[in-house]
């Protein structure tokens, strides 16, 4: 289109991580924690995305997708999602619309945690591999830890997951932090794309 790329943007994930990712066997123990990451759609056309994560196994249990219903009826759906799952933690986007969710899922009395993407790093890089590295806020650490998982662990063969996962570009503030190209202009730039599926995965890693 002659438009030139925005200087200094990189891409975030490596597509040779995210090829092995989506190739290699599943592996998986008993003892592995299931994590459950739910992204809340804001708009009508957007999907709201259940994605459980076992250990280094995101494949095996497939992710619910659901579009067009209201944050009671998608807490309904994560309720019975964690009794389906026997998950040991549900990690809600709680940022906007989210926020319904996360206080319905509380009325029913079941514990959640409540994500903001724009609040402080307090992920814990050690146990992701990604000490030394810093983040400007807490979705840019969640994504780190989940490149860092990429390493080792298993996503679903997806072509609409992999040229999402694609998309996310990153940059360095004036701090050294590293901070991911904002959402709305990434679908700005790549409106055909949903970014519902990788954020919900990469809930799974806020704490």
């Amino acid at each position: 289109k002659g438009q030139f790329p925005r200087t200094g943007l990189m891409e975030f994930f490596s597509a040779a991580d995210i090829e092995a990712a989506m190739s290699r066997e599943v592996t998986s123990a008993l003892t592995d924690p299931l994590a459950i990451g739910v992204d809340v759609a804001r708009f009508g056309a957007n999907n709201s995305v259940i994605f459980p994560r076992k250990g280094r196994d995101a494949r095996t249990i497939q992710r619910r997708v659901y579009n067009g219903i209201n944050t009671v009826e998608l807490a309904t759906r994560v309720s019975e999602a964690h009794s389906d799952l026997h998950s040991d933690g549900l990690f809600i986007d709680g940022g906007g619309v989210g926020g319904g969710v996360v206080d319905t899922l509380r009325n029913m009395h079941l514990f959640c945690y409540d994500v903001q993407f724009g609040g402080k790093d307090d992920v814990g890089g050690g146990p992701w591999g990604i000490q030394g590295e810093k983040y400007a806020n807490k979705r840019a650490a969640m994504y780190g830890a989940a490149r860092s998982w990429l390493k080792g662990g298993a996503l679903p063969n997806d072509p609409n997951l992999r040229t999402a996962m694609l998309s996310i570009k990153y940059s360095f503030n004036n701090k050294d932090e590293i901070i991911l190209m904002a959402k709305e202009d990434i679908m700005e730039e790549n409106p055909d794309i949903t970014l519902a599926d990788v954020d919900a995965w990469v809930l799974t890693f806020a704490y």
